[in-house]
């Protein structure tokens, strides 16, 4: 068995450098491109797709699966992790607005999360 994990297409959070975590916007045209393009390199072998429920995750799916024709499993577990109060920000925005969070290196902590966020530990329990 092998297993193929495959990231989402891009979003404009994503062309803009934002933190993206929970937030929920589309694909943009780029990021269809993007999976259109590795929809065309996947073995004709998938016989699973499994994604989170956010809609540039599914819409991923949706366009990788496209000659599959399989059911899709939306696995909330598979969620991308909130940072909070850094959601919509770029780094250079959550630098000047919350320095002293910014300080802490608080999005690469183990068992701390940003406010409003997860912590790592609490991505992998779910």
């Amino acid at each position: 068995m092998r297993l193929y994990v495959v990231r989402h297409g891009q979003t404009q959070a994503n062309a803009e450098h934002r933190y993206l975590g929970s937030l929920d916007p589309e694909l943009t045209e780029t990021g269809r491109e993007q999976a259109v393009a590795l929809s065309l390199e996947l073995p004709d072998s998938i016989d699973s797709i499994v994604v989170s429920p956010l809609l540039r995750a599914r819409q991923t799916a949706e366009i990788l699966n496209y000659s599959f024709n399989l059911p899709v499993q939306v696995l909330d577990g598979f969620r991308e992790r909130s940072v909070g109060v850094y959601e919509g920000l770029t780094q250079a925005e959550a630098q000047q607005f919350l320095p002293a969070l910014w300080q802490r290196n608080i999005t690469r902590q183990w068992a701390v999360g940003p406010p409003e966020g997860e912590s790592i530990v609490e991505v992998v329990q779910r």
